[in-house]
């Protein structure tokens, strides 16, 4: 019987693995690619073996084959291309920087690694976005967002890509399939003790729990590498960075709670870890709040040790006793407190105005179906046959939802892979494969309006902007792209439709913001100035609030400290490193300074930084930038004394 467990296995998932891998991977090694294949073939039947062994304990056949199965995909994933792993349709662009691919050659072979493939994404929005990520087995890559090679000296970004690349030497990649394989071992002994469904949602609950701690001692320990190979200073400096730039406050209850459970620890905590780990003579160069990391790392071994105490309680007495109610709820609360931050997170995005206000109708009946398919599985196999149907109906709706869905979500990507690589003719020819699309989607429709402000047809994208608005008035982004581009001409219809849409979406961010550009360009300082409270009392680390508050800091000629503008902008640069609009800000202020050095060393970054992030569409203003004399008197000649007025 082992044996032919084995057989069926292997003759399975080997074949599946091979002309899987093989047909996405075809510049891979092909001796590499088989190694692989059996490898986790192997793992994939491991929990089957478990069941045959303990055959006499009549372990419970569900649980293992749900393990392999699973054990399966997770192997499948880890094998398949980098692009597939972040959800891309379309081959990501090679990149052509010969200085970072001789930085990545050298950090490579400092970690005895094979040199991997680096990749460029490009940022889908104004502010670049600053991530990176390594995958694939087969073919070890890198991808690299631009925000990386523009915010960042060479120096950080030198150590993003060392952490990167020391998640493929601490074998961070294999660590999802042997973890599930792992607990799977467990859940299937476990089976042999209590019910079925108390053994799989024990499975499901201890592979959320341990992948969570393994994802933070990964994340900690890629750091460490990175520290070793580029310094412990800079690698403290890029990851400063790269978290200020992220759309998250870094103090709060939310923050607290979010990072105490969440996959990737806090920035302090992070940088706690470095701090150990650096030589003394280094120590000084890592800042953090202590307090708040060891908090944090205080918060998370209690919250743990509760976890822990609440399974072991709840198993102990399933294993006793006939299945009761309280064991179910108990399980189910148990498997769904690891991912608890998910909650916060989504909170948190939508108190700071990151989430989208429009309701998508289709991932939500997919939640529904998804779930009605879970509970029927829970339900059949504590014996209620009824609960077959509904798990089949849920499946079955689910499978057809996902097809639906399944070509506006390739006319999407398409899209916004092009947009994306700054081709934006080519994205308008993927949206005309299907122009019915653009009626039906409002996402879609918003990037082709982009695109078409991207080129330069700026009465086209106001035109498609303002039908937006009309056919979907729920849909906030559109309000931000229709002020854009009315701020560059009207800066009287951009501040109405700012104003509108603050009355809508009292969170949208974006609208706080365009509405104090506009104020700051009619001349009207003390209106600028309460639009810019209402988004930092939203989020007072947003660093073009802070950027915005320095500009009218400037215009004030008042002011009794003369330097106030420009540490207001060292803060709004360290919320926002290298971000394209704090740079232009920068520029403004040097020229309503009138000085001339400073003036130009300012210009000459804004205009690398806004170059490099078209969809910020700040063109406009840096031509107004270069063609005004100095001092600067684009706006008001006379300014109304408002130092009272202004925050710290």
């Amino acid at each position: 019987m082992s044996f032919l467990i084995t057989a069926i296995g292997i003759g399975v998932s080997l074949p599946l693995l091979l002309i899987l891998a093989l047909r996405e991977n075809k510049r891979a090694s092909r001796a590499r690619i088989v190694v692989l294949a059996v490898m986790f073939s192997v793992l994939s039947v491991t929990p089957l073996w478990l069941y045959e062994w303990l055959g006499d304990l009549e372990p419970n056949i569900t649980t293992a084959c749900v393990g392999a199965a699973i054990t399966l995909v997770l192997s499948r994933l880890a094998l398949t291309p980098i692009r597939m792993q972040l959800g891309l349709t379309d081959e990501l662009a090679a990149l052509e920087d010969a200085t970072i691919h001789e930085r990545v050659t050298a950090l490579s072979a400092r970690m005895r690694l094979q040199t991997p493939r680096v990749y460029l994404l490009g940022s889908a929005s104004g502010s670049l976005t600053t991530l990176a990520w390594a995958g694939c087995l087969v073919s070890p890559s890198l991808v690299l967002t631009d925000g990386l090679l523009y915010r960042l000296r060479p120096d950080e970004r030198d150590a993003i890509i060392a952490h990167e690349l020391g998640h493929l030497a601490n074998f961070s990649l294999y660590r999802l399939p042997f973890t599930f394989c792992a607990v799977s071992l467990f859940a299937v002994w476990l089976s042999t003790l209590c019910a079925p469904l108390v053994a799989l949602c024990a499975l499901f609950a201890l592979f959320l729990a341990t992948d969570t701690i393994l994802s933070r001692r990964s994340e900690i320990s890629a750091d460490r590498y990175a520290a070793r190979a580029v310094g412990h200073g800079a690698t403290a400096r890029a990851l400063d960075k790269i978290h200020a730039a992220l759309p998250r406050l870094r103090r709060g209850f939310n923050t607290f709670w979010i990072h105490t459970t969440a996959s990737h620890p806090s920035v302090d905590t992070r940088l706690a870890a470095l701090w150990r780990d650096a030589p003394a003579l280094e120590r000084e160069r890592i800042q953090f709040d202590r307090r708040f990391a060891y908090s944090q790392i205080i918060a998370s071994w209690t919250l743990f040790s509760i976890w822990v105490s609440a399974l072991t309680v709840i198993l102990v007495d399933a294993t006793n006793t006939p299945v009761r109610t309280w064991h179910v709820v108990g399980i189910l609360t148990v498997m769904l407190a690891p991912l608890s931050w998910r909650i916060l997170l989504h909170y948190d995005s939508a108190k700071l105005g990151e989430s989208t206000s429009m309701f998508d109708w289709r991932s939500f009946f997919q939640v529904v179906f998804l779930l009605a398919a879970l509970v029927g599985a829970g339900f059949a196999l504590s014996g209620y046959i009824w609960a077959l149907w509904l798990e089949f109906g849920g499946g079955t709706l689910l499978v057809v939802m996902r097809f639906v869905s399944s070509r506006r979500r390739l006319v999407e990507q398409r899209v916004g892979m092009a947009m994306r690589r700054h081709e934006f003719e080519r994205a308008l020819e993927f949206a005309q494969q299907d122009p019915l699309d653009q009626t039906k989607w409002p996402a879609l429709a918003h990037n082709i309006a982009l695109c078409h402000a991207m080129l330069g047809h700026k009465d086209e994208a106001r035109e498609r902007a303002a039908a937006i608005l009309e056919r979907w008035p729920k849909f906030s982004t559109a309000y931000g792209l229709a002020a854009s581009l009315a701020l560059e001409d009207d800066p009287h219809q951009a501040l109405d439709l700012a104003e509108d849409a603050f009355r809508k979406f009292p969170k949208f961010l974006t609208a706080k913001s365009i509405a104090a550009r506009a104020c700051l360009r009619l001349g009207e300082l003390d209106a600028a100035l309460r639009w810019i409270e209402r988004g930092r009392t939203q989020n007072p680390e947003d660093g073009q609030l802070t950027a915005l508050l320095a500009e009218v800091s400037a215009w004030e000629r008042k002011l009794a400290n003369p330097d106030g503008a420009w540490a207001r902008l060292e803060t709004a640069e360290s919320q926002a490193p290298g971000d394209a609009f704090v740079a232009l800000v920068r520029a403004r202020v040097a020229a309503i300074d009138g000085d001339r050095q400073r003036f130009s060393r300012e210009l000459s970054t804004a205009t690398t930084s806004v170059e490099a992030a078209p969809f910020a569409m700040l063109h406009s203003e840096l031509d107004e930038l270069r063609n005004q004399p100095l001092p600067w008197t684009q706006y008001p000649q006379e300014t109304v004394p408002i130092c009272g007025a202004l925050g710290s």
